[in-house]
């Protein structure tokens, strides 16, 4: 219902002028008033404003004049002279309403239906309409009858509805032609009427109401209601469009691209397309971009239409926004983007578009671009579900029959699988087939089962073809028919369904429902098989076995059958029934099949049991169990359990085990575990529970750096660096190279200052600034801070002090405390950058809180001197104290000097003599002369 007609505030045949009737309302005229500020707001012979309109009509509206309130309550509604205020526009509107103003109570019935200002009260809306319909307000009357046709606020009764529409046609109101049409031409609540459709419709469009025109248009376009004549529909909306009405412009645009009483152009289509989308028509430019994605007459060109839905979208037009999410989904026309997707998707949901719904549900059910919510993800596709869409109906099934068993979510997945199966959903009709056939056995319905399996295997559902063969075969819910089973088989197998393959592959094996034929049998066994059906290798196994005679093949096919006794199939089975993976959990079940197959020495079910004792999810916990089947899985070679073993031997209060630990990670090693052969290098350069072995670190290191791990070639490469018993600089440059190329910053670093060694062959300054710069943009500080010190220093000729004053601001933000004191310095020096006493304590005191030893003495002084903060005594003894406690010298000094000379504490020779000592054997030489003269005094 919406609110497309103007409400008159005034008689239209009065007219004055300003000069003549402004006298009488500075004197206080409620009429006078009114008519003042209508004046003001239509611009008649004066200019328009609409302030002083929204003041003229406050000043007639406080005196109770009802056309007054009504016209200053769509002023505010408007936002026109004074701001929106919805409580506002309700309050004016309902005292003109309360004066039975007609436009007045329409208006405020259409504010309380859309809940504007107020709480939504559609029995509360239904009256005002009633209160404006009997006193002859043509909108309301429209919009009663709309009330009385869908039973909003008062009881559905088509025959109200049909009355009140012919009231305000009456008065020539064309929304209420075009509704009237709307509900004969699809039947709703009356017989339907094609005719009478059409006769409205050309009721509407003798008005010139362009929404009569267009529909008249399609009636002889496709011959509703009148005989077909599309050259008579290409000529009203060709007229019209030469007349430069913009809906006409698009309409023409789509009969040229469908070809409706004209030759199909797509040129010319586009052409007229184009023009209405000049004047930014939201369906032409939607139009435009459906053109190029579809190929209509022309090639596909998904980057063009992305670009006109984009601008489609960003009008807000639904389908724009839809088919935009569609093509990130998709990654058509722009680069895939689920998180795109689910934008768009959810603009278009929310203006009410069933198919964004459903894409934006599904997305929140599986968590694609959004983050998983059931509960958002019911809610969007219930919301597409009762619009009606099949897909939508479907998916909210699914998502029922998902839920724990409840007879309420039972009888909502029948619900909406019916509803979705109606439209012609063969989804829907295949799991509603489903549904009867494999309910309780008291419960079933073969005959409903076959009813719906029927209608789905119509549009070619393979699922529905096997299952409708299956109740042919067995006789349930049809007269038994083996052999149009088979032929159900045959075309559900030929179009690609596994299952349907094994029973087609069991008919030709028994010669159920025709012939017998062993070859073909084991083709469509091996047909199942090779599509990962599992099932058909037991057959297939039993079929060389028994009729082919061929041990080889069929013992080549027993570890994919557990049917066959093949232990690989009984771990597997045991673990899918352990997890719930695809099958109901059955933790008894899955014991005794992983605790046969391990019993048989099978290594990988052996794992599977120590994991289930270490776990104690269906056994109880027993940590000696678990080391006892990964030992004999990991004697195998299983590396799982082996590197389970390094784990609990590493881990494990009660069994730690350095000597255990290192034996089973040599083993994982010796399988190719990167991470056990860079642990087992580790150990052996540290003299981790292992006596220090460079020869050994060296070899595992090696094994680790060439499976490209790039930390193990860093490693490898700093031992040929720096350890002078195994030193090789080409290996250790080599490896390092090689590290530094994976992109690990460590190694980058570390190359950059073997190039800046300029003692050495190898000094290369440009490359050493570029490794430091790959490694300070990894956002590796050390290397932030060298590359800023090194472009910092003015006798370097890669000097560039900006570039440098930059890299050290970067490791400060970064929480470098070097690079923070640097800045503190720079800018108490005024050095790179302005002078700035405040910036430079800052940055001291946050080198300081990151314990940086220079950056407490630098605030000593920022506090005794009151350089950029307050002088502060105590806080500079406290600096010292922690720069003295971090072993710094000239701490140490200060702070004896504050202890022996009494400054801001109170005087302790000891103390002083204490800290001067550690200064003096420090080297430091004041602290040395100060504690001689404190300990030899001069004798006078």
């Amino acid at each position: 219902m919406d609110n497309d007609s103007s409400f008159n505030r005034m008689d239209s045949d009065s007219f004055y002028l300003l000069e003549d009737i402004l006298p009488a309302a500075q004197a206080g005229d409620s009429e006078a008033q009114f008519n003042v500020g209508h004046i003001y707001e239509s611009g008649e012979e004066t200019p328009q404003d609409y302030e002083l309109a929204a003041y003229w009509y406050a000043q007639s509206a406080n005196q109770n004049h009802p056309s007054a309130q009504f016209a200053l309550g769509q002023l505010f509604h408007q936002g026109k002279g004074v701001e929106k205020n919805p409580q506002t526009v309700l309050l004016w509107t309902r005292k003109a309403a309360d004066q039975d103003l007609p436009a007045a109570q329409a208006f405020l019935g259409y504010l309380i239906m859309r809940g504007l200002g107020v709480e939504v009260d559609e029995a509360e809306a239904s009256k005002w309409f009633c209160k404006a319909a009997l006193q002859g307000d043509a909108y309301a009357q429209d919009s009663l009858a709309r009330c009385y046709e869908h039973g909003l606020g008062c009881d559905q009764n088509i025959d109200e509805a049909l009355y009140w529409f012919d009231c305000a046609i009456n008065q020539s109101y064309c929304p209420s032609m075009m509704r009237l049409a709307t509900i004969y031409r699809y039947g709703l609540g009356v017989e339907e009427s094609l005719e009478k459709a059409f006769y409205w419709y050309e009721q509407a469009a003798k008005l010139d109401d362009e929404d009569g025109l267009l529909a008249l248009a399609d009636c002889y376009a496709y011959g509703i209601g009148v005989e077909e004549n599309e050259p008579y529909a290409f000529e009203i909306i060709r007229r019209l469009a030469n007349e430069n009405h913009l809906e006409f412009m698009l309409q023409l645009g789509l009969y040229y691209r469908q070809g409706i009483g004209v030759e199909q152009n797509t040129h010319q289509a586009l052409e007229w397309l184009h023009k209405a989308a000049s004047q930014n028509h939201i369906n032409a430019i939607f139009h435009i971009g459906y053109t190029y994605s579809q190929g209509i007459g022309i090639d596909v060109n998904e980057t063009i239409a992305c670009e006109w839905y984009l601008k489609a979208a960003e009008m807000g037009h639904s389908w724009g926004q839809f088919n935009l999410g569609l093509n990130f989904s998709r990654g058509l026309g722009l680069a895939q983007s689920d998180e795109q997707a689910t934008h768009w998707y959810r603009l278009s949901a929310k203006q009410g578009n069933s198919w964004a719904q459903h894409n934006l549900g599904c997305a929140y059910l599986e968590g694609k671009g959004v983050e998983a919510s059931s509960y958002l993800a019911h809610l969007w596709l219930r919301r597409s579900a009762e619009q009606g869409y099949p897909e939508g109906q479907y998916s909210l099934a699914q998502f029922y029959s998902s839920q724990p068993d409840s007879e309420d979510h039972d009888e909502a997945a029948l619900f909406w699988w019916t509803e979705s199966a109606k439209q012609g959903n063969r989804s829907a009709q295949y799991a509603l087939g489903f549904y009867f056939a494999n309910r309780d056995d008291a419960e079933k319905d073969h005959l409903s089962a076959a009813h719906w399996y029927q209608l789905a295997a119509d549009q070619e559902c393979k699922s529905a073809l096997n299952n409708l063969g299956v109740l042919y075969r067995n006789g349930s819910g049809v007269e038994q028919d083996t052999t149009k089973g088979r032929a159900l088989f045959q075309q559900a197998a030929e179009l690609g369904n596994s299952i349907a393959a094994c029973n087609l592959g069991n008919a030709f094996e028994t010669g159920l429902g025709g012939e017998k034929n062993l070859e073909k049998a084991k083709h469509w066994y091996q047909f199942a098989l090779d599509q990962g059906h599992l099932p058909a290798a037991a057959d297939l196994a039993k079929l060389y076995f028994h009729d082919l005679d061929d041990i080889e093949t069929s013992n080549s096919l027993l570890p994919k059958a557990v049917e066959s006794g093949d232990l690989w199939s009984y771990n597997r089975l045991g673990v899918i029934l352990l997890n719930g993976d695809g099958l109901t959990k059955d933790p008894e079940r899955a014991l005794t099949l992983i605790q046969y197959a391990a019993e048989k020495e099978y290594q990988h079910a052996q794992r599977n049991l120590g994991h289930c004792y270490y776990n104690g999810d269906v056994i109880d916990q027993d940590i000696h169990q678990a080391v006892h089947w990964y030992e004999k899985s990991a004697k195998q070679g299983n590396l799982k359990s082996q590197l389970m073993l390094v784990q609990i031997y590493r881990d494990d209060e009660q069994l730690r085990d350095p000597q255990l630990e290192l034996y089973w990670c040599k083993l994982a090693a010796d399988l190719g575990d990167i991470d056990s052969q860079f642990n087992l290098g580790i150990a052996y350069h540290n003299g981790s529970n292992v006596e220090a072995n460079l020869e050994q670190a060296i070899h595992w290191f090696s094994k680790a750096a060439k499976q490209d791990d790039m930390e193990a070639q860093f490693k490898l490469a700093c031992l040929y660096l720096d350890e002078e018993h195994v030193a090789n600089p080409d290996l250790g440059s080599k490896w390092l190279t090689l590290s530094a190329n994976h992109g690990f910053a460590k190694a980058q670093l570390r190359l950059a200052l073997e190039y800046l060694d300029d003692e050495t062959p190898a000094y290369d300054l440009d490359l050493a600034i570029r490794w430091l710069k790959t490694s300070a943009e990894n956002d590796h500080l050390p290397a932030q801070i060298t590359l800023g010190e090194l472009l910092l220093d003015s006798e370097c000729d890669a000097f560039d002090p900006e570039a440098g004053f930059s890299w050290i601001e970067l490791a400060a933000s970064n929480g470098n405390a070097r690079a923070q004191f640097l800045l503190g310095c720079y800018f108490e020096d005024g050095e790179h950058c302005d002078q700035d006493e405040s910036k430079s304590y800052q940055w001291f005191l946050t080198s300081s809180q990151n314990n940086y030893v220079d950056a407490h003495l630098a605030l000593i002084k920022c506090y005794l001197q009151g350089i950029g903060t307050e002088q502060d005594n105590e806080k500079a003894f406290a600096c010292a104290h922690e720069a003295a406690n971090q072993g710094s010298e000239a701490g140490q000094y200060i702070l004896g000097r504050f202890y022996d000379s009494g400054l801001h504490v109170e005087q302790d020779m000891d103390q002083a003599i204490y800290w001067y000592q550690l200064a003096a054997e420090q080297g430091y030489q004041k602290a040395n002369e100060h504690l001689q003269a404190l300990l030899e005094p001069d004798i006078k």
